[in-house]
């Protein structure tokens, strides 16, 4: 028997492969907030676009999850300078988690809210979007 599989992407928004530092706090459910407490981790992002981001993360963090997340862009200059801007925060909520290579989990999310504490925020916000990236 021939199977033929059709695989397309059903994304809205294209993503953008990054190896950026991410940190998260798990807002809920209470009790996973509860087991974790108030403790800041660190993951590494996979890709990103303006809708949410998948991460790698040494936890299984469950469907529905909601996390507070912070991401420092920077740039670096044609001196060889670094330019680091004021964190993003975002909140999201885990849509998938599954296994990863080497014990890690894959985790994707979407952003329900995007904020910056810069004064710049149209700028900052201007940041997320795949064509300055």
């Amino acid at each position: 028997m021939y199977m033929h599989s059709h695989s397309s992407d059903r994304r809205r928004f294209q993503r953008l492969n990054m190896n950026l530092s991410v940190f998260y706090r798990v807002q809920s459910p209470l009790d996973l907030k509860i087991g974790t407490g108030d403790r800041e981790f660190e993951a590494t992002t996979l890709d990103i676009s303006p809708a949410g981001m998948a991460f790698l993360s040494k936890y299984n963090l469950p469907e529905k999850s909601c996390l507070s997340m912070k991401l420092v862009l920077f740039q670096v200059r044609r001196d060889g300078m670094v330019d680091f801007n004021d964190p993003v925060e975002m909140t999201a909520q885990v849509r998938s988690c599954v296994s990863y290579a080497g014990g890690d989990y894959r985790v994707g999310v979407s952003f329900n809210e995007i904020n910056t504490n810069s004064q710049e925020d149209e700028s900052i916000s201007g940041k997320l979007s795949l064509k300055s990236l």
